[in-house]
């Protein structure tokens, strides 16, 4: 860069080679406007001083989210921000690949330890919701020396048990770690208010202003093994985190891992603390937790809700068809399946009362505190069900790192859940079933065709938006009466909506794809009254001179 002395040796050069004949205002003019440049030149080297090459702040200071001052100079962890550098897990970041860690705490503290250039020209550092991984990414921000010389391995720990809900008592700093979590729940539910109950944009500052004060207390005697003095707030549910930890190291309490579909089965004898209950979790995405009773829960957890790097992660799946499924099949009075969508932090399905729903607060909260009734489903019926459904949806996906929302919402529109359903829809009646047996055991079963014992007859109007979900209704019959006799589904339609194909054929094809094979299937192409046309049909098969198309 030109300093100063050069701008000006260079400018009287300047100066001294305009010709005599300029005007005397010109030559002014251009003395002016030469003047200015060291000044510029100044200004522009400061300003890339400050900008590019400000060496790394001792720390950062505290700022809240909504505040626009200084927004310019803030760095954003543990959630998005449209403008500002972030260091966070979560979906569509823009945290820099080489900082990746499973929380957002691990990112800040590998961002601290590499002296990263996205800390450079920060001076404020701000979060826009309060837990325990967001205070611990706030706080090592703020004191980067003391995060990495003295509780860095308690603070990567804090953040996985917070976040993830993963206790390993038997990885380092494990212990000391689950004090300060206890502790911060404790104190976050009894002074201010458990999460998603009350409103962040006021509570999140108040919590980080009341924590942020005490951390380093907290820290310094947990780590002189004070635990019981600094987190004397959260002992009791460390003594209860303890207590279920060890019903959970019980080996009965798990009933199968499937690695192939990321689900773990367990069996605890009671509900048990989240940090308990997902100690049996690790590596592993959905939990199907069977209670006494016939109570059950199944959890996507958090990790298919961020950026995991530690391992290979499979995409969450809409539980809405396997919802669909369990409350046809459901008998218990007063209760109905439900579940969150699958964009939710933490989507449980689950046994809801119909007049009391769970609110958010509740189902983030820990199993212990919420009431989880009884279902009328067996629970080999129930597991049976649950495992078909990841079969079947995640068959020909494989479990990788850093999967895009646009790739989950893809993966879910692309998957046939009635090909699934069919397999396990009530369609055909209690009577129904116990006629046709008794049919079948006196003898008095019908032979059409000199084949078939049973015909399904399925016509619909074509432009009906239920048209799809018939077909799987009549498959799905067709299915239980092939399993018992010889069954024919008989597709009927001619083409109405001039399309250059029938109703009759358009079904067809859909009941191929869901499995009826086409001996099974014949067609009527020309039927106007649906019934009336396949009862002559039917009438026709045995004196056929020619087969006729399909089953015929």
């Amino acid at each position: 860069i030109l300093n100063v002395g050069t701008c000006l040796r260079l400018e009287m050069s300047f100066v001294s080679v305009l010709p005599a004949e300029f005007h005397p205002s010109f030559r002014s003019v251009a003395l002016s406007v030469i003047a200015v440049v060291p000044l510029l030149i100044i200004l522009a080297q400061r300003f890339l001083q400050k900008r590019f090459c400000r060496p790394l702040h001792a720390g950062l200071k505290y700022q809240s989210f909504d505040a626009k001052v200084g927004v310019e100079d803030t760095l954003v962890v543990d959630c998005l921000h449209p403008s500002c550098p972030t260091l966070t897990h979560h979906k569509g970041s823009r945290t820099p690949p080489e900082l990746k860690d499973d929380t957002s705490g691990g990112i800040v503290l590998n961002a601290l330890k590499a002296s990263h250039p996205i800390l450079r020209g920060q001076r404020f550092v701000t979060c826009n919701h309060y837990d325990i991984d967001g205070l611990v990414a706030v706080w090592a921000a703020m004191n980067p020396a003391s995060a990495l010389s003295r509780y860095e391995d308690l603070l990567r720990a804090a953040s996985i048990i917070g976040d993830l809900r993963e206790l390993d008592l038997q990885s380092p700093s494990a212990s000391e770690a689950l004090h300060l979590c206890c502790w911060s729940n404790s104190v976050e539910r009894n002074r201010f208010y458990r999460p998603f109950e009350g409103s962040e944009t006021d509570g999140c500052d108040q919590k980080y202003n009341y924590f942020l004060q005490r951390m380093a207390g907290v820290l310094e005697g947990l780590a002189e093994g004070n635990a019981a003095t600094v987190c004397a707030e959260g002992r009791d549910e460390y003594e209860q985190v303890i207590e279920d930890y060890k019903i959970m190291q019980e080996e009965s309490c798990v009933r199968d891992r499937l690695p192939k579909i990321g689900l773990v089965i367990l069996n605890p004898p009671r509900p048990v603390h989240y940090y308990a209950l997902f100690s049996q979790t690790i590596g592993y995405d959905t939990v199907l937790t069977i209670y006494t009773e016939n109570r059950y829960e199944l959890e996507c957890k958090y990790c298919g809700y961020i950026d995991i790097t530690s391992r290979l992660v499979f995409p969450r799946l809409d539980l809405r068809a396997l919802t669909e499924i369990l409350n046809a099949r459901e008998t218990a009075v007063g209760v109905r399946w439900t579940c969150s969508r699958f964009t939710d932090s933490g989507p449980i399905l689950r046994l809801d009362s119909t007049t009391d729903k769970l609110t958010k607060a509740h189902r983030y909260g820990n199993p212990c505190e919420r009431p989880i009734f009884t279902s009328s489903i067996p629970p080999a019926d129930f597991t049976s069900l649950v495992v078909s459904f990841f079969s079947h949806g995640l068959k020909a996906v494989e479990a990788k790192n850093f999967w895009k929302w646009e790739e989950v919402h893809r993966l879910n529109r692309s998957i046939q859940w009635d090909l699934w359903s069919l397999h396990y829809k009530t369609v055909v009646t209690p009577n129904v079933r116990t006629s046709f047996s008794l049919d079948l055991a006196e003898g008095d079963a019908p032979e059409i065709g000199g084949k078939w014992a049973v015909v399904v007859v399925l016509g619909c109007n074509p432009t009906s938006s239920a048209l799809r979900e018939r077909i799987v209704t009549a498959c799905a019959v067709w299915e239980f009466l092939s399993n018992t006799a010889p069954a024919l589904l008989l597709t009927t339609g001619y083409d109405s909506q001039k399309q250059g194909v029938t109703e009759a054929e358009h079904m067809a094809e859909t009941a191929k794809e869901l499995g009826v094979p086409a001996e099974a299937i014949l067609l009527e192409l020309q039927a106007r009254n649906t019934l009336d046309n396949a009862v002559k049909v039917l009438e026709m098969l045995d004196d056929a001179e020619e087969p006729m198309e399909g089953g015929g």
